[in-house]
């Protein structure tokens, strides 16, 4: 995969978990979405889903890194709606914490397989 390649997959990513409303309280939509990406993942040896948080690990040793976010927002209240403008993905989540989590599916789905040992986790309760 080129980096353009890579770029736009994490953008089109990005914009697809920004478009996902989470405000604090209120993320099952996003952690939905996040399970179901997860689950696709051909390495995870496991996906659970505890509330609104997520866990998946990668190989059958405890993992020697963990990436580790949250699915919430703020309430959206004046944020832009979700979109890409030239080169800039813009909408509530983008900088925190979404685009990070694009940036964490692919790292899981891309490296896992050959790390064996990766847990990613993404926590949506308090």
């Amino acid at each position: 995969m080129t980096r353009e390649e890579l770029g736009s997959r994490l953008a089109a990513r990005s914009l697809e978990l920004v478009e996902i409303p989470s405000p604090s309280c209120r993320e099952e939509a996003v952690a939905d979405r996040v399970e179901e990406l997860l689950q696709g993942h051909e390495a995870a040896a496991f996906v659970r889903r505890h509330g609104r948080a997520v866990v998946a690990g990668y190989g059958s040793d405890p993992p020697r890194i963990v990436l580790a976010g949250h699915l919430d927002t703020v309430p959206r209240a004046g944020h832009p709606s979700p979109a890409i403008r030239e080169e800039e993905i813009v909408g509530l989540g983008t900088t925190d914490m979404k685009g990070a989590l694009a940036v964490m599916l692919a790292l899981g789905e891309a490296a896992a397989p050959r790390e064996g040992r990766l847990a990613l986790a993404r926590a949506g309760d308090r």
